[in-house]
């Protein structure tokens, strides 16, 4: 039975009049629920001895003053959650994600997902990839016709989870999202190990070549272990090099020295039958020709209007002569060898160098001078702008004379 207004009033007046029935009247209403309502007393117990910010079971949730709360020690929070077939291929037609866990089936790379609005979205989102199959990447998309963004991406752009992955997104602000983890989208197992280094910038086996913290990388020491980089190429553009491979440096400070990329052999052991820090090899295989210059190595030097002083050469050769070295069996500046089953034919046909570009001139680089009464028992043959010249040798060092 409810109190009405006039019957409070009086409880109140003749409660501090010490009128017992009154007050027995009001206790009466409160035992039979009257007083709260449609409150029974099972629902009263979910209040009873609940600490504000502390979860308890089978108790209401009460903030404590921060506005927070604390789980139970052996509690979960459940979320909403469903399984979603992943659809579409833009934000568009992509199926759309309405519980806070998602376990996203049908990826293959190209269907996906998209995000509610961030502005009526409460809580974070964790889109699961179930699709284990290498290149089952999930595309997550922003809601359609919005202005929402993924990570500052674009509108409508999305972010890609690879198989078996999952990350949180979650709202920042009205139009923006953010994604905890979108780094393994197309990366298998196998492809991850590929990361999993002892040491940066040191080599092994099957794993990434990661510079370490001065840009530096020591390769693999073991003794067949190669770094082998191969491009086929199937250009047919007769104006364009194929460069595969193209170091370049630029340098901008007055005085600097060096700029060039240093290939470096160091031994402190006697070394079989040859030895190099660096080889440039072409080889022509059956049919296999060009229809200007080929070569192994190419040295090309560019002049410019600011070479007023110094000295210049597309090629340089430097032999350091340390104290304590020797010359071995024979030491050179240069060393020519030919080889092959029809070495032969380049007896025959070839030239000791190619020499073009020049005119013949009194003092030029390469001049007419006839002289007379030298003698010689050897030439070495080059060519000249097209045409065959021979070098005098003899085998005394006085071409023969007194």
């Amino acid at each position: 039975m409810a109190l009405t207004q006039t019957e409070a009033q009086q409880f109140v007046q003749q409660g501090f009049r010490g009128d017992m029935r009154a007050i027995a009247k009001a206790l009466r209403a409160v035992v039979d629920g009257d007083f709260l309502g449609t409150l029974d007393s099972t629902e009263l117990g979910y209040l009873d001895g609940v600490t504000a910010g502390a979860a308890l079971v089978s108790k209401a949730l009460v903030l404590d003053a921060n506005g927070n709360i604390i789980m139970p020690a052996t509690g979960m929070f459940g979320l909403s959650r469903a399984a979603l077939a992943a659809a579409g291929t833009t934000s568009a037609d992509a199926a759309v994600i309405a519980t806070q866990v998602v376990a996203v089936t049908a990826a293959d790379g190209t269907t996906g997902v998209a995000l509610p609005a961030a502005a009526t979205t409460e809580g974070p989102i964790l889109v699961i990839n179930t699709v284990l199959t290498g290149g089952a990447d999930l595309k997550v998309y922003p809601v359609d016709g919005g202005n929402d963004l993924i990570n500052g991406e674009a509108e409508d752009a999305e972010v890609l989870l690879g198989p078996g992955a999952a990350a949180w997104f979650i709202p920042t602000s009205a139009t923006q999202w953010y994604v905890s983890d979108r780094a393994l989208a197309g990366l298998t197992k196998a492809e991850l190990e590929y990361l999993n280094i002892a040491v940066l910038g040191t080599g092994a086996p099957s794993k990434a070549v990661v510079l370490d913290a001065n840009g530096a990388y020591v390769g693999p020491t073991a003794a067949t272990t190669k770094f082998t980089w191969s491009v086929t190429s199937a250009s047919t553009d007769g104006g364009t090099s194929v460069e595969p491979f193209v170091h370049n440096t630029t340098m901008t400070g007055i005085g600097g020295v060096g700029g060039r990329a240093r290939f470096e052999l160091d031994t402190a052991v006697e070394l079989g039958g040859w030895a190099n820090a660096l080889k440039a090899q072409t080889q022509f295989a059956s049919g296999g020709a060009v229809t200007g210059l080929g070569s192994a190595f190419v040295a090309e030097l560019i002049a410019g209007d600011g070479m007023a002083a110094g000295s210049y050469a597309p090629l340089e050769l430097e032999l350091g002569m340390p104290t304590g070295a020797l010359t071995g069996t024979r030491m050179s500046f240069i060393s020519f060898n030919l080889y092959g089953a029809d070495a032969a034919t380049m007896d025959d046909n070839g030239f000791l160098f190619d020499l073009n570009g020049v005119t013949a001139g009194a003092g030029d680089l390469f001049a007419a001078n006839s002289k007379t009464g030298i003698a010689m028992t050897h030439t070495l043959k080059c060519q000249i702008e097209g045409t065959a010249y021979f070098i005098a040798l003899h085998t005394s060092a006085d071409f023969g004379g007194s």
